[in-house]
């Protein structure tokens, strides 16, 4: 049988530990846990628990970080844009990332600066630009590598054992099946006064 005990005033346990077997249900406006360690059991945390509308109806959910005197840093979900943001003071946010329609992410966005940990697999697929030539601002070195089969309507540009045109540069494309090393200038200085 359900008991109710109503106190007026503030209502304070002083106990080393305290268990309880059942679920614990808190109502109220505000629950606040004053511990040095929070340690979650569970493997899922559940935020905007009981929405009843299609989306976050509040317009975002996510978690903030009291940075004290600084403003709070906010990682959450925006549902006026249906992605996920970041925030270093909870006023200027970024996305993250946004997402096709079968769940893959189409585009990591607003970094301007993306670094990578790792090396960079592309499986087989294109690293292109929408808007203009791919612009390298770097060396590129190229591992050797046995010649590769022929593209259509493509030249394939690869490393291999430097030979007579001093380059270790080849290329494959419609008429060059083989691989052809490509020639520095010295050498094809050299070529033309012997032809």
């Amino acid at each position: 049988m359900a008991t109710v005990k109503r106190i007026n005033t503030t209502y304070t346990i002083n106990a080393p530990e305290i268990i309880i077997n059942g679920n614990l249900t808190v109502l109220g406006e505000e629950t606040i846990v004053n511990t040095t360690d929070l340690a979650i059991s569970d493997n899922i945390i559940i935020l905007n628990n009981g929405e009843i509308g299609a989306g976050v109806t509040k317009g975002n959910a996510g978690i903030v970080i009291d940075r004290g005197s600084l403003l709070s840093a906010v990682f959450g979900w925006d549902e006026t844009i249906d992605k996920w943001v970041i925030s270093p003071d909870g006023v200027n946010f970024a996305n993250i990332a946004s997402f096709t329609g079968n769940g893959v992410i189409s585009a990591v966005e607003d970094d301007l600066n993306p670094q990578l940990g790792g090396n960079l697999n592309t499986l087989s697929s294109e690293i292109f630009s929408s808007n203009d030539n791919v612009i390298i601002n770097d060396s590129i070195r190229l591992k050797t590598q046995p010649t590769p089969a022929n593209v259509a309507e493509s030249s394939t540009l690869y490393s291999n054992t430097i030979s007579g045109g001093t380059t270790g540069l080849y290329v494959v494309n419609n008429t060059i099946t083989a691989g052809e090393e490509l020639v520095t200038k010295t050498r094809a200085f050299g070529f033309s006064l012997i032809l």
